[in-house]
């Protein structure tokens, strides 16, 4: 009886022959829309990443970093001869205690140009962020 079924099934099943009429495509079908790599990615980010304040931002944390850098650059590197007056380094007077007093000073006030350019690049970022349009 098993088997008496399982014909049951296979004579129930319609069979499928190939066609040439089903190779060629119909008009009816909708055309597949292939997009580009760059197109694909516009739709993933909203907006344009490159505006003036984005831009803007990364100018000024640019300019923070070198200020980090000439501020650090006044303390760490320091050079004072007597004998060799032209390989000075960062020595204006010729005391070393005046020096220190004149250099901390110079790195203090590059750190805070540099804590003001970051201050302003996050200002920047904030702005970008909040006049960016949605993308739908």
């Amino acid at each position: 009886m098993a088997s008496e079924n399982n014909e049951n099934e296979v004579e129930k099943m319609p069979s499928v022959e190939p066609s040439e009429k089903n190779e060629t495509k119909s008009p009816e079908q909708p055309k597949i829309d292939i997009k580009t790599e760059t197109e694909a990615m516009q739709e993933r980010i909203p907006g344009n990443i490159f505006s003036f304040w984005s831009i803007s931002s990364l100018i000024s944390f640019i300019v923070s970093a070198i200020m980090i850098n000439n501020g650090y650059r006044k303390i760490s590197v320091y050079s004072n001869s007597d004998f060799h007056p032209y390989d000075n380094v960062n020595a204006y007077v010729k005391g070393d205690a005046y020096n220190y007093i004149i250099n901390s000073n110079y790195s203090t006030g590059f750190y805070v140009l540099a804590l003001l350019f970051t201050v302003l690049g996050v200002g920047f970022l904030l702005i970008h962020f909040m006049t960016k349009k949605d993308v739908k």
